[in-house]
């Protein structure tokens, strides 16, 4: 039986520490294809390019040959998808060099959004994403080859998830199933399903001396804030594994809003 064919992206750059060692330990079970950003795209979420010529490159990540891009992380996952041989039976997305825990981090995310753009084109899609790798690298550059090595276990785990998933059967009700961990993290770690957390970034930007404002992301966690959620998971040293779906129509919304403006809900007869 011929290999399950994989393809790789990622939001921090061909690179990135994080995808070189995901592409090692994906290769042990999957044909593996990457294609990656050629500059950082964190932040962007599920963007497309609308408005300049994309290019895919080949290129070499240290011992292995895959594609860079010069655009976002969704147009990575559109150009692997159609333009590098056969349709992937998966994809997987990371490993993203910081955690996406939260709902402001999971619909901000870069790497979030190339493996929504996946499943948006019907392919099993993984986002995998690790807390504390720059203190785990004791500050050493995250696209050195050196610091690959940080990420050995969390790409060890995420393939042995990835595999279980893929062999048992894509949940039905989830489109993306989001991979969070320390970096630190125990090869023998527990595996628990979560949910993500819902506390506010509050204010985002703060004022430089420049007169302009930039990203201090900061939000204050209580421990009940966070009580039964991804964030409390990796807090405790547990792999996190969140479903997350497409549906964006709220059924309870709708006939709430229908009920309120005294109007039927649309069906075609």
């Amino acid at each position: 039986m011929p290999q399950q064919r994989a393809l790789l992206v990622n939001d921090d750059s061909y690179k990135a520490a994080g995808l070189r060692a995901l592409i090692a330990q994906m290769q042990q079970s999957y044909d593996v294809v990457a294609v990656a950003p050629e500059h950082e795209q964190s932040w962007m979420g599920k963007s497309i390019s609308g408005h300049h010529e994309l290019h895919l490159t080949p290129v070499n990540y240290h011992e292995f040959t895959g594609f860079h891009v010069n655009g976002t992380p969704a147009d990575c996952t559109q150009l692997g998808m159609h333009e590098t041989g056969a349709r992937p039976d998966l994809v997987v997305s990371g490993i993203n060099h910081g955690a996406n825990l939260g709902h402001g981090h999971i619909t901000s995310s870069g790497t979030v959004g190339a493996a929504l753009e996946a499943a948006f084109l019907g392919v099993p899609a993984f986002a995998v994403s690790v807390y504390g790798a720059s203190k785990a690298a004791n500050g050493q550059d995250l696209h050195a080859k050196e610091t690959v090595e940080v990420f050995r276990t969390p790409a060890l785990i995420a393939e042995c998830i990835i595999n279980k998933i893929m062999a048992m059967g894509f949940p039905e009700q989830a489109q993306v199933i989001a991979i969070n961990m320390a970096a630190d993290v125990a090869d023998d770690a527990k595996w628990v399903v979560t949910q993500p957390h819902t506390v506010p970034y509050g204010r985002l930007f703060e004022k430089q001396a420049s007169g302009g404002y930039a990203n201090k992301i900061r939000a204050e966690y209580s421990a009940e804030s966070i009580r039964n959620t991804d964030l409390a998971a990796v807090n405790q040293g547990f792999v996190s594994i969140v479903p997350l779906t497409m549906t964006l129509t709220s059924e309870l919304g709708q006939a709430e809003l229908a009920e309120l403006l005294k109007v039927d809900i649309y069906a075609e007869e």
